[in-house]
């Protein structure tokens, strides 16, 4: 990798960040609004099979919705250290030049 350089734009690891949270919101809401109209209209299933398969299939819908909002705002909380560690490099390598500066 001699003579290249890593160029990372921190603004937008902080912009993507942002957006994956809401789109981790997004699928909360939604897919939740969705659960909560299944669940309303599931015991006119009654003791059925339908209505035993239909339970099933929410509740495995509903631990899919909270993996899926978990591991998208993990994402973004990825997106979000790594932008703080850039700053953080970029900082520390400001501050040696401005001492380095200075000791001339």
């Amino acid at each position: 990798m001699t003579g290249q350089y890593l160029r990372v734009a921190v603004e937008d690891l902080r912009v993507r960040a942002a957006r994956l949270d809401m789109t981790a919101q997004t699928v909360r809401t939604e897919h939740g609004a969705a659960h909560a109209a299944i669940a309303r209209v599931l015991p006119q299933f009654g003791d059925s099979v339908a209505g035993a398969a239909i339970a099933d299939l929410l509740s495995t819908w509903e631990q899919e919705t909270q993996d899926h909002h978990h591991d998208v705002t993990a994402f973004a909380e990825h997106h979000r250290s790594a932008a703080a560690q850039y700053s953080a490099g970029d900082d520390s390598g400001r501050q040696r030049i401005e001492s380095a500066e200075s000791a001339l």
